[in-house]
């Protein structure tokens, strides 16, 4: 990585150190291997509990720090390198003026759980453990507020998070990018299989923080409020019920094989949040060449633009080379 200048001298070591430990580590985008789950942490910084993940560094805190909550299959290191040249959201953040102890990611699941079809992420402990780190990053950075800038399964495990700690107000934005709001389609088609795919589950009976992403307008047997469009547990509803906070969306729309398998308008808008005056921008790119798994990236640089402006709208969409709409 090119040094980053600041008037005649280079960066300080605390702002490229996490880049160049990936560098000597040899992490690229695509590698599945255990390196990526090798912490990056910087002290003084102390992540708790964690599975890996980054942040922390002697520096100065100027910026509202950002925390990464990545998706089902990745680890928090995904954030940190883009692909085919391109730059990821850290990376740009960093190009940005932000510093390493102003930028924190977390990986919430055991490695055992990202390669097994039958772990769930969505359930207490997990949201335990998210908030005990966001908690920490305040503490280190000596912040009121965070912003969150969650991917996928992400997204629903930091907006439980938040609902299960109540710990709304110390956040000052939430960004989701292509978060399962309504639940999984395909899921539907499983529901006979749910020991098989517990992500597919409908809410606990028990408890209603242990739940998975069964669409709740089929749900036959539970009612799952996660996943309706209306009640305060509605993920398509945190913006109304928590109006202190800033609320972002990027999808792909009917072109997302997650969220819009059938490629049918009814759920090209399974990733947005219902219309709030809270709900800043919901972006969604019209490509079909940009799918879920690509999304992430393409990304990278309107959610910077919606950390660093007062953007609202499509003026918060960054891209050249796509044809993007702002939804409702």
């Amino acid at each position: 990585m090119t040094p980053k200048h600041r008037g005649n001298s280079y960066c300080r070591p605390s702002w490229c150190w996490p880049l160049l430990m990936l560098c000597l580590l040899g992490v690229t985008s695509h590698a599945k291997t255990d390196s990526r789950t090798v912490d990056h942490f910087q002290a003084p910084f102390h992540p708790g509990v964690t599975f890996g993940g980054f942040g922390g560094g002697d520096c100065k805190v100027t910026h509202t720090p950002v925390i990464f909550i990545h998706g089902r299959q990745d680890t928090a290191n995904d954030w940190l390198i883009g692909e085919s040249n391109t730059p990821s959201i850290y990376q740009l953040l960093i190009s940005a003026g932000y510093n390493s102890c102003e930028l924190f990611g977390i990986t919430y699941i055991p490695r055992s759980g990202r390669t097994s079809s039958t772990y769930n992420p969505l359930q207490p402990h997990t949201f335990t453990l998210l908030h005990q780190f966001i908690a920490r990053v305040q503490r280190f950075t000596h912040s009121r507020q965070v912003d969150i800038v969650g991917y996928d399964v992400g997204v629903v495990a930091a907006l439980a998070t938040l609902v299960q700690s109540g710990s709304w107000n110390q956040v000052r934005k939430v960004i989701n990018i292509a978060g399962p709001l309504r639940g999984l389609p395909n899921c539907i088609n499983t529901k006979n299989n749910a020991a098989k795919t517990s992500l597919c589950n409908a809410q606990s009976l028990d408890n209603a923080f242990h739940f998975g992403l069964f669409p709740s307008e089929a749900s036959l047997d539970g009612y799952n409020e996660w996943t309706s469009d209306t009640g305060v547990k509605s993920l398509r509803s945190m913006p109304q019920n928590h109006s202190g906070v800033r609320f972002y969306t990027l999808s792909a729309g009917v072109n997302d094989e997650l969220l819009c398998p059938s490629k049918q308008n009814h759920c090209a808008d399974s990733a947005t949040f219902s219309p709030a005056s809270n709900v800043i921008a919901q972006l969604e790119w019209q490509d079909d060449k940009i799918n879920h798994e690509t999304l992430k990236q393409t990304v990278a640089a309107s959610v910077v633009k919606m950390l660093t402006t007062r953007c609202k709208g499509i003026s918060c969409s960054a891209s050249e080379h796509h044809v993007v709409i702002n939804r409702p």
